[in-house]
């Protein structure tokens, strides 16, 4: 019996100024780990507007798994600009992904990824 194994691809997309990027890594980094999940991360510095329409970047820090973004229903945004970020989390608002959110994306890909 052999199992598949997915592999994510992780997209971390910020500004040069963003003050949450490193917490966002964090988060993101803790929650990847408790998966146990196979993934490619790469990141995306976002230095002006164009870059932003191009990237389809919806504020800094912005996280993609598999290309969706983190926070869902957005798929149909269309504001790409250079700014930052705000989350709606359990804890209040903040300007990174909280890790339920994260891990809610992941496990959309594939529910069997749940820790």
């Amino acid at each position: 019996m052999s199992m598949k194994i997915s592999r994510l691809l992780i997209e971390f997309l910020y500004s040069e100024d963003c003050p949450n990027r490193y917490a966002a890594l964090k988060v993101l980094e803790k929650t990847l780990k408790a998966t146990g999940v196979e993934y490619e991360l790469r990141h995306f510095l976002v230095t002006d507007d164009d870059e932003a329409i191009r990237l389809r970047f919806l504020g800094s820090p912005s996280i993609r798994i598999n290309g969706s973004d983190v926070e869902p229903n957005t798929a149909e945004l269309s504001d790409f600009f250079l700014h930052s970020r705000i989350y709606s989390t359990l804890e209040g608002f903040r300007g990174y992904p909280s890790e339920d959110l994260i891990l809610s994306a992941i496990q959309a890909t594939d529910p069997a990824l749940a820790p």
